[in-house]
């Protein structure tokens, strides 16, 4: 069996609780944007939706708390309660594009983790496991110093 060696690269900063691993030859073809998921409740029989930052007449825009005077003051979370009536929903137009909401919406997702388009190639985006912090980066090489694989330790001593 071949000697492996084990070497910290440095540390990758995270503040989004997110990393993404793209070659930078790549970077040109980045979009910069806002996260802007769709999301919120939906009634069952109905269709009707209430989501997220909408703007309510009267009312502004809404979050998951802001009472709707529609609904006897009750909120998004209250009406969510209902199950029988309501459903909540999370939709990510945008997700795998190669973009800030594009990797957002593959992190978010079910998953948390994908590959992300950039035209004929990929990368690949993926959740942290506590969120944000810097992080070790080692690097796995064969005898010969040849990188073979790459460790990011998102939990370390457990």
């Amino acid at each position: 069996m071949e000697k492996e060696i084990e070497v910290l690269v440095g540390y990758v900063g995270v503040d989004s609780g997110q990393v993404m691993i793209v070659d930078p030859c790549y970077l040109r073809e980045w979009k910069d944007n806002e996260f802007n998921p769709r999301n919120g409740i939906r009634n069952k029989k109905t269709g009707e939706e209430i989501t997220c930052w909408d703007e309510v007449k009267g009312v502004g825009k809404i979050n998951w708390g802001t009472p709707l005077p529609k609904y006897d003051d009750k909120c998004m979370n209250d009406l969510a309660k209902d199950e029988k009536h309501w459903e909540k929903f999370n939709e990510y137009p945008n997700a795998g594009k190669f973009s800030y909401e594009g990797v957002c919406g593959v992190t978010c997702d079910e998953e948390g983790h994908g590959e992300i388009a950039i035209g004929g190639s990929s990368a690949v985006a993926s959740q942290t496991y506590m969120g944000d912090g810097s992080f070790p980066v080692y690097a796995v090489k064969d005898k010969n110093g040849n990188v073979k694989r790459l460790i990011i330790d998102f939990c370390g001593e457990e």
